[in-house]
Order: C-alpha cells, then sequence, then structure tokens
C-alpha cells in the first residue's frame, strides 16, 4: 500500500536497531502486473513519452498490480476494528480509510484501503498482498458473523494535475474528499470512484462494470492524455515522495518509522495487536530510522538505484529503495531509510552523489 513518507534498514554490514521497544494463491484477483513490469512492446522512448503524457495533462493506468478482498456479514467492520490501527468500529457507508495490520513487535504485517459500501467492505492492498492479509484475518474470525473472499472489481487510476478535473467532468460533479468514495450505481456503474491524495483518482470496477467504464474512461481523453502501463503510475508516485509497502518498507518496520501514523493510526480506539508498541513510540517520541523522501544530485557515471547505500564520511547510514527521475525536469528523486543521528547531515551515495531529503 502507499503512504506519504515522513520517516533501519538491514543490508550487508549496515545494521541499524530497530527501536529501543522492539525487543521489549491465486484464488485472488490481481488487479494488473506490478509496477516494476514492463510492458512486452513498451519501448524506452514510449516509457518516455508516456510518462511526460502524466506529469503535465493525466494518464489512465488500466494495471497497477493492486489487489482486492471482499468482507462480507454484520460484524465485518468491528473485526477489522479490532485487529487493526485504525478506527473502523463506525465508519459510515461511502467512506474510506487506511489501515495496517500488525504483530506483536508493532511491525506492519500489512497495510489496507478499507472502502465501505453498504453489502460489502472492499480491502484494496498492494501486490501480493490480499491472500496473506485474507489468512490473517481468518485467523481472527471466531465466532463473528464475517466472511473473507476474493473479488473480482478492478481498478483504473487516473494520475497527473489534471486526473481530479477530468474524472469529475466526466461524471459531472465532484468528486469527495479523501476520506470518502463515491458510488456510481446511480449511472448504471457498479462502481467506486475515491481521491487517493498524492496518487490521484481510483475507480474501483465490478465485473459488469469494468468494460463499459473503460471505455467511456478512454473515450473521453483530451489530447495530450495516455494510456499507459504500471511503470508511469511507479515514477508518479515516486516523484510525489509515496512509499508502497512491501518495496520501501516492510514487516521488518514500525509505522512511525515508515511514516504512516497520520494516515493509518488511531490514538482514540481500544486494543489491538502491536498497539502498545505504537503508543510507547508516540510517548517517547524516538525511533532509530525513518523512510524519507529526497532528491538526488550528483554521481559522476555511477546510476542511483533501488539498494544503493547512502552514506556519511564513508559510514553506511542508509539506503534507497526507489528511485524515479522527472521526465520534465529531469530531476531525480527517491525514497530511502536514513539513521535518525544523520538526518540533518550532508547525505551522500556513490563516489561523488548528493542526497537531499525532502
Amino acid at each position: 500500500m502507499w503512504a506519504k513518507s515522513t520517516g533501519a534498514y538491514t543490508s550487508g554490514q549496515l545494521t541499524m536497531a530497530d527501536t529501543p521497544l522492539a525487543d521489549s494463491g491465486d484464488r485472488f484477483l490481481s488487479l494488473g502486473p506490478r509496477a516494476d513490469e514492463k510492458s512486452g512492446d513498451q519501448s524506452a522512448e514510449n516509457a518516455e513519452v508516456q510518462s511526460k503524457a502524466a506529469f503535465q495533462s493525466l494518464a489512465l493506468v488500466l494495471g497497477s498490480g493492486r489487489e482486492a478482498l471482499r468482507l462480507t456479514g454484520k460484524d465485518r467492520l468491528t473485526l477489522l476494528h479490532n485487529i487493526s490501527t485504525q478506527n473502523l468500529r463506525n465508519l459510515e457507508e461511502g467512506s474510506a480509510a487506511q489501515c495496517a495490520f500488525l504483530d506483536l513487535r508493532g511491525k506492519i504485517q500489512g497495510i489496507a484501503d478499507v472502502i465501505h459500501r453498504s453489502s460489502e467492505t472492499l480491502l484494496v492492498v498492494g501486490p501480493g498482498q490480499a491472500e496473506p492479509l485474507a489468512t490473517r484475518i481468518d485467523k481472527r474470525i471466531i465466532m463473528e458473523d464475517v466472511v473473507v473472499g476474493p473479488t473480482e472489481w478492478t481498478t483504473v487510476q487516473v494520475i497527473g494535475p489534471r486526473a481530479q478535473a477530468f474524472v469529475e467532468s466526466l461524471l459531472g460533479e465532484p468528486l469527495p474528499e479523501v476520506g470518502r468514495s463515491l458510488e456510481l450505481s446511480s449511472r448504471g456503474w457498479d462502481s467506486v470512484a475515491r481521491v487517493r491524495a498524492d496518487l490521484g483518482v481510483e475507480l474501483l470496477m465490478a465485473p459488469d462494470s469494468d468494460g463499459i467504464l473503460r471505455n467511456a474512461l478512454e473515450a473521453a481523453l483530451p489530447e495530450g492524455a495516455l494510456s499507459v502501463g504500471p511503470e508511469v503510475l511507479n515514477r508518479w508516485r515516486v516523484v510525489q515522495g509515496v512509499s508502497e509497502y512491501g518495496r520501501d518498507f516492510s514487516d521488518d518496520h514500525l509505522p512511525h518509522e515508515a511514516g504512516i501514523v497520520e494516515a493509518a493510526v488511531s490514538f482514540h480506539k481500544g486494543c489491538y495487536i502491536g498497539q502498545e508498541i505504537v503508543a510507547k513510540v508516540e510517548s517517547r517520541g524516538r525511533v532509530n530510522r525513518f523512510l524519507r523522501s529526497m532528491t538526488l544530485v550528483g554521481g559522476g557515471g555511477d546510476e542511483p538505484r533501488a539498494g544503493t547505500e547512502l552514506h556519511v564520511d564513508g559510514e553506511p547510514v542508509g539506503v534507497l529503495t526507489s528511485v524515479a527521475m522527472h521526465p520534465l525536469t529531469a530531476r531525480v528523486h527517491a525514497l530511502g531509510w536514513v539513521r535518525r543521528a544523520h538526518l540533518a547531515a550532508e547525505l551522500c551515495w556513490g563516489d561523488s552523489g548528493r542526497a537531499r531529503l525532502i
């Protein structure tokens, strides 16, 4: 899942302590290929054309790699509320929220966007995350009236500076604010539209509406806009500073380290797995590493990429997790882990490159 990054990584000889508190299948439909998988017939030139279209105007992403789960039963919100970091018990129909699932150490085991509808609740997750999350939820069902299963809903994402205006023009009404979703059933489409902050507009579509809505979107594209592959979406999210679970952070990280607390954690709810660790970190205000957004300069002939170490005076102090170049400015953007003690230091990569935190 993606969340705006604000702030350990273990690689080779580089080992950062987690925090002082750290010690106390195929039945799921993938909504497209992973964002790092190239379309077979897409050349580098076409990729640049598509990226420029997205950053100048707008683009339709027809396969983001995101997966979906469907929860039914009268106790579904109560169960999700009890096992996740978010206050979901009284989530209203038409609302959307982000939540995380933690283990006893307070480390992230999954992150999902929750979309609540009258007859079902959809959990939209990152690539490869649906089945592990379904298994985790299944294990927590005891007497509750909850059924967890796959869904054949698919997604289209609209990105770019004109994305929201384009979708609003097509629908003939304003999109709701972040945290709400818009039902499109009154138009004959069993679909939901929502704004995803820095990631544009996402439309989730039931099978009987998929082709119709996709055709309507493509037919309405203005001049200069294109349908693009998921690699363009990945480029967009890195430039926007949006992290992805499974790529930039993982089950080795705490919510405060990954920078997802504001979006995914509520401090106004009852107990859940991992809550004690989250509360202690919040009250003491200290973790030893942060996931941060940054720009990269210099480097000579070196090319930064995921896995490139960050160092200060030759000492490894972090690592890059995602790297992408802005197609219009040629500025190189990245996400990466940085030790707390070196957030204000001059960070270097390669032989002569510099990293500047955003």
